[in-house]
């Protein structure tokens, strides 16, 4: 099926088909947003009966593997400008399957400029849009002299407590709304062992977690809930407290989109 104009009433007919665990974004909006938001994210030319939001070329749908039923509130785009990253950080989750070598994706500057067009013509509401959540941002190759974050134009690099209270301050001196936190997970790498750090880590987490086992899901260890909360979470709550920076959770409602 081809649609070839973006009217409610095919915007509603190309919803409906939607797979049911993407249903909560859809779910109590008006006809005209449900209908935008279905010709933006779902692809309109797909004969199958059930469909994902696979559609956006850059703007995407953000974690479309998250249970929809409680995470994200409301839609959400993430934009990865990059492939890969060249922080080489070995406790970094996304270092078990990324390459080492970063570099922007092909053709990001045309493929950006189609899906804001396409957001404007199929007037779909506005919401947050989360940059690299699979990536760093700000990538060695980057000119610091456009990109500084900081006033000497130093990236800090959370690997020490002194680090992570330099970022919260950072946050707290740009006024920013909150941070956004989700404990540490030790991915299986898909090429290789584990490196020796991190073979140590997946021992101390063994360790904090006894007598229990470690959680494994998604191809990564974790640590459960109170554990994490005791150990890793609470240290980081109490620098927010300090410096009067608000922290949630990544798998809460976070930011509200109606």
């Amino acid at each position: 099926m081809v649609l070839l104009m973006p009217d409610v009433d095919s915007g509603l007919a190309l919803a409906q088909r939607a797979d049911p665990k993407y249903a909560p974004v859809w779910a109590g909006r008006p006809d005209q947003e449900r209908a935008a938001l279905a010709w933006y994210f779902l692809p309109h030319r797909s004969a199958k009966g059930v469909l994902a939001p696979t559609r956006p070329r850059v703007v995407k749908w953000y974690c479309p593997f998250a249970d929809q039923r409680t995470f994200p509130s409301g839609h959400r785009y993430c934009i990865n400008v990059y492939s890969g990253c060249s922080h080489g950080c070995v406790y970094c989750y996304a270092a078990g399957y990324l390459h080492m070598d970063a570099r922007a994706k092909t053709d990001f500057r045309w493929l950006l400029l189609k899906d804001l067009d396409d957001l404007d013509t199929f007037d779909v509401p506005p919401a947050p849009v989360h940059l690299s959540n699979s990536t760093d941002a700000f990538q060695p190759l980057e000119d610091r002299r456009l990109y500084p974050i900081t006033g000497d134009g130093r990236r800090p690099r959370p690997q020490r407590p002194d680090d992570v209270d330099h970022l919260v301050r950072l946050a707290a001196d740009l006024g920013l709304e909150r941070i956004v936190y989700t404990p540490a997970k030790i991915v299986r790498p898909k090429h290789g062992p584990l490196h020796p750090l991190m073979r140590a880590m997946l021992a101390t987490c063994r360790g904090l977690a006894a007598p229990l086992p470690l959680d494994f899901r998604g191809g990564s260890w974790r640590l459960g809930g109170k554990v994490a909360g005791r150990h890793t979470v609470a240290p980081l709550l109490a620098l927010c407290c300090r410096h009067g920076v608000r922290a949630e959770s990544c798998k809460a409602h976070l930011l509200g989109t109606r």
